[in-house]
């Protein structure tokens, strides 16, 4: 695989064949469009990430209503970003020897992450948002995860940082999970992130690993895709099918 991210490696770890046929080959999911007025959540997620970015950037007096649980939150940020001190939708780029690369630079470019928003706390503490819409219980695990990748890439980034700090604001839940590392504690987690992404980076064989979750969802199965009122048929490449 060429480049990689967060994304990318969780999507391979869930089931490598559709990984590839999703990013290397680029099958498109079959989705149908939604009925008029309806909204994906993916695209809904989209929106308000967009909104929270422009509610830093531009400064809202007013903010969305999806944002009013973080509302004292935002606030904050909107002071930080005058100050200099914020940073939205903040693109890290890293090339095969783990070294800063444009985000621009296709060629060289191997891993790519982006935070929604870097806060500088301090000359050596770093803060490091992630907004999520849509479902918290039972994905816990899976963001402290992108947590600890997102940290070990700015602490590659930002050397003389001592002190990091992951939050995701769960923006349908009003609720955070905020997690804190020390330099001297991301050793391992930097060495096992580096290995597990290079190795991806190589790898040329990608089987299926079934399993009822990861099949579920899965647009290339046969079968339905989903439960209930938006379930649709898969593209009927995999028959490996645990649902």
């Amino acid at each position: 695989m060429l480049s990689t991210s967060f994304s990318r490696m969780n999507e391979f770890r869930e089931c490598p064949l559709k990984a590839k046929l999703k990013f290397l080959d680029k099958v498109p999911d079959p989705r149908p469009e939604l009925p008029e007025g309806q909204e994906h959540p993916f695209e809904r997620g989209s929106r308000i990430h967009d909104a929270a970015e422009r509610c830093v950037v531009d400064n809202y007096d007013h903010l969305p209503e999806e944002l009013k649980k973080f509302e004292d939150r935002f606030r904050v940020l909107q002071k930080l970003y005058k100050e200099g001190r914020c940073e939205t939708e903040r693109a890290f780029a890293m090339d095969k020897y783990w070294r800063q690369s444009d985000p621009k630079d296709f060629e060289n470019t191997r891993y790519r992450m982006i935070a929604d928003v870097l806060v500088h706390l301090s000359d050596d503490h770093i803060l490091i948002i992630d907004h999520k819409t849509g479902r918290k219980d039972g994905n816990e695990i899976k963001h402290l995860n992108q947590g600890i990748e997102y940290v070990c890439v700015v602490s590659m980034l930002y050397p003389d940082a001592k002190k990091f700090t992951f939050e995701v604001w769960y923006i349908d839940k009003g609720e955070v999970l905020s997690v804190e590392f020390d330099r001297h504690d991301l050793a391992n987690h930097i060495s096992e992130f580096v290995k597990a992404h290079s190795e991806l980076w190589e790898r040329e064989v990608f089987p299926p690993t079934p399993s009822s979750q990861a099949c579920l969802f899965c647009p290339y199965k046969k079968g339905t895709v989903g439960r209930g009122k938006n379930a649709y048929a898969g593209a009927g490449i995999c028959d490996k099918n645990m649902n």
